[in-house]
């Protein structure tokens, strides 16, 4: 994982990444390095560090270059709350990504765009475009991008009060991440602060305590941790009714510059204004969020504030103020409620894309586990018929060899009854004739002579044949 440093680019991450030099590094983790460095970066380098990266680009991804420019473009903008500026380079950076087919890089510009709808309150038009986002990681077969889009969707859910929807996915993001843990993303954090605000929200003080409690034990350096540790710290107090307490913590943490503070921060105060009967101070921080900030079109956030604004000018017995309040409130909770309709059959059509690719996943896996099957099964048969083959040639050459050895004894048994036994005969004969007569003539002496020499030369010979053939 990169650690990004907010005051100074990475070089050698962002070029080596745009010359895909780095293992294990994809467009995903350059587009969400560029980011998070141009939403941390010090506003008097965001130009500098701009045209550096935009240097890098023309030099080592020129192909793709514009598509890179825009994002970043429609980021900074984004930082700035020109959330009109951004969509349009979002979607002209889309255009050219779905030509180069880079399924990260548009995977990175889908959730910024859903970001920008979730932060005006245009709920269903961020659930199409994390829906859009859902396709690309599917297209990747991504585990991390899914886990991260399962967080960001629940997140969109809690801030429109559907804490039930919320917990489910990030009950899902919990077991992804459990099943297949990853070194590139800190899914622990941002699972456990959402649980921490949901819980909150439900004044479930057992199950806020204990992820609030896990949070205290991760590590310092993990992203998002501060941050984290302190919101649900003041947001603790709160649930425990130390008002004073948690505006305490709040107002500290808007000199804390290790704190980003956020208008979520701000309607907490607001919230705990109003609940320690500080009403004047309630109604300037309401002012200031529905005035000033860029968030001010969501629907429930405003039903939210004025609905506040329109308890407080009733206890400040200003009722026609009160009455203009609540009016304003209850047109933003009718346009959230149909807001809600379309979310909900756009979280039905996204739930209908995961069964599809799920079951998509699970035909590719059963085809692969079919081709194994049909490899094993070819491979067990080649074997067997190898086997009887070897068996085969085993028995045939013992036959064979059975059938020389028996020829082999036969001509043995030729041999001596043929040329043995002869030869030994005419010896033996000769030895007798020698015996029973006295032979004094010396030519039939040389004769007899002559006559056993042969047959015992031929003797001889008919021995060596026979211990030739018996070695063989």
């Amino acid at each position: 994982m990169v650690h990004v440093r907010a005051s100074e680019l990475d070089s050698v991450f962002v070029t080596r990444a745009l010359q895909h030099n780095l293992p294990g590094v994809n467009d995903g983790d350059l587009a969400r390095y560029l980011n998070t460095f141009f939403v941390k970066v010090p506003k008097s380098r965001i130009d500098n560090s701009r045209q550096r990266v935009f240097t890098y680009i023309k030099r080592y991804r020129a192909n793709e270059g514009v598509a890179f420019k825009l994002f970043v473009n429609g980021i900074i903008q984004k930082r700035f709350f020109k959330y009109s500026k951004a969509r349009v380079d979002f979607d002209r950076a889309i255009t050219m990504a779905e030509k180069s087919r880079n399924h990260f890089l548009l995977y990175a510009l889908q959730t910024n765009q859903a970001f920008i709808e979730a932060a005006v309150g245009n709920s269903a038009e961020a659930m199409v475009r994390y829906r859009l986002a859902q396709k690309q990681a599917s297209l990747l077969d991504d585990i991390d991008r899914h886990i991260l889009l399962a967080i960001n969707i629940s997140d969109l859910y809690y801030k429109n009060n559907l804490f039930r929807q919320a917990v489910q996915y990030l009950d899902q993001a919990q077991a992804m991440a459990g099943a297949r843990r990853s070194s590139n993303f800190q899914h622990e954090n941002f699972i456990y602060f959402n649980k921490v605000e949901i819980y909150f929200r439900q004044n479930r003080l057992d199950s806020l305590r204990k992820y609030k409690d896990l949070l205290s034990k991760r590590d310092k350096k993990t992203a998002g941790i501060y941050e984290f540790k302190k919101r649900a710290s003041y947001l603790w107090s709160i649930a425990k009714k130390h008002h004073r307490k948690a505006i305490d913590q709040i107002n500290t943490l808007r000199s804390d510059e290790k704190y980003p503070l956020s208008d979520e921060d701000l309607i907490y105060l607001a919230d705990t204004y109003y609940k320690a009967g500080i009403n004047d101070s309630a109604k300037k921080t309401i002012d200031h969020v529905v005035n000033t900030s860029p968030h001010n079109d969501n629907p429930f956030l405003r039903y939210h504030l004025y609905n506040m604004l329109g308890e407080i000018d009733m206890k400040d017995g200003d009722s026609v103020e009160a009455s203009k309040k609540f009016k304003i409130a209850l047109a933003n909770l009718q346009t959230y409620t149909g807001h809600m309709v379309q979310v909900a059959n756009i979280s039905s059509e996204m739930k209908i894309d995961q069964i599809a690719a799920d079951f998509i996943h699970k035909e590719e896996a059963y085809k692969r586990q079919r081709l194994v099957l049909i490899f094993i099964i070819v491979v067990s048969v080649l074997l067997i018929v190898i086997t009887i083959i070897f068996y085969r040639g085993v028995k045939q050459r013992h036959y064979y060899e059975q059938l020389l050895h028996k020829a082999k004894h036969q001509e043995l048994a030729f041999i001596n009854s043929h040329e043995v036994r002869r030869h030994l005969s005419n010896i033996l004969g000769l030895v007798s004739l020698v015996k029973q007569k006295n032979i004094t003539d010396e030519k039939e002496q040389d004769r007899i002579i002559n006559m056993l020499d042969d047959s015992a030369t031929s003797l001889d010979t008919a021995i060596k044949n026979i211990s030739e053939k018996l070695d063989n």
